[in-house]
């Protein structure tokens, strides 16, 4: 379970439906699926007496002094103080109080907030997420039908050469050696057969039949080399 007893978490949506930012919708989570009745097939319960699914929740983060905040509503206050603005977090009231979180901003004003209830929350951080190692595309099978293949991004290489010896052909010609060079390709799907297919940076699509005897790639500098 994602949230266990006495966790604060907030009601952000019901079903489909997302809901107002009110202090209803702030509680504790008085129980979990193991002591709630079998009858009822939601996740929570909370002690106003609110049944909730995990996905309809979400944890009500504890602030402290030095951290960075936004000021996600303001219904405390005033909606015009600040939303959307980033502070820190200054001080925090030592006695009970409705807005016990002082925050002060880079022009050096400083606003008393609800805080965790409502008004602040922590910055989701920027361009952290790794760039997708597979993902998913349609190919048309020889029967006619489509069929999901997952292709593995390739995306730091500048560009990959698969090399084909000469072979004899059957009235006696000689094909000669030849390479096949495909620049900066995107994604790479590995067939049963052993052929490649490629998307490059430019949407196009290269098929390349199995038989290579000798196959390199360059990858940008600074980049980690990807796994094969």
């Amino acid at each position: 379970m994602k949230y266990k007893v006495g966790d604060k978490v907030k009601i952000i949506k019901v079903g489909d439906v997302t809901d107002p930012t009110a202090n209803d919708w702030i509680g504790e989570v008085s129980k979990v699926k193991e002591g709630i009745p079998k009858y009822s097939s939601v996740d929570y319960m909370l002690e106003s007496g609110f049944p909730a699914y995990e996905g309809e929740l979400e944890l009500v983060p504890e602030f402290k002094v030095g951290d960075i905040v936004v000021i996600a509503h303001a219904e405390g206050n005033d909606s015009s103080l600040r939303p959307n603005d980033t502070g820190v977090v200054l001080r925090i009231a030592e006695y009970e109080t409705e807005h016990p979180y002082e925050v002060k901003f880079l022009d050096g004003e400083a606003i008393l907030y609800m805080g965790k209830e409502l008004e602040l929350a922590l910055p989701k951080p920027v361009d952290t997420e790794k760039p997708k190692a597979t993902t998913t595309f349609a190919l048309l099978g020889k029967d006619g039908y489509y069929y999901d293949a997952e292709f593995v991004n390739v995306g730091y290489e500048l560009f990959r050469s698969y090399q084909f010896p000469a072979e004899n052909i059957t009235d006696g010609r000689v094909k000669q050696a030849s390479i096949i060079r495909i620049d900066n390709p995107r994604w790479l799907y590995v067939a049963p057969s052993g052929s490649h297919r490629i998307i490059d940076k430019h949407g196009r699509s290269h098929y390349i039949p199995c038989g290579w005897k000798h196959l390199w790639w360059k990858v940008e500098e600074g980049k980690p080399e990807p796994v094969k």
